[in-house]
């Protein structure tokens, strides 16, 4: 298993994207995309995927967190 952690801009040059590929595909090529789940996100989904689908990667789960923070106890 492999955990890459992005922030603030699209994440995959092409050399990025490809080692990333090898890796998934290692292990059934699943990808998780968590993010902010703000207005306008799946127009935004494209950018952290068209790399990656150039290298037959498709099984994307994306998963929203929530924006604001809360306490509990």
């Amino acid at each position: 298993m492999h955990l890459f952690l992005f922030g603030g801009s699209p994440p995959f040059t092409p050399q990025l994207a490809k080692i990333f590929a090898g890796l998934a595909r290692n292990s059934l090529g699943k990808i998780a995309i968590l993010f902010l789940e703000r207005e306008g996100w799946q127009a935004y989904m494209p950018k952290y995927t068209t790399e990656l689908e150039k290298h037959g990667l498709k099984n994307f789960l994306f998963f929203p967190l929530q924006s604001n923070v809360s306490e509990s106890g």
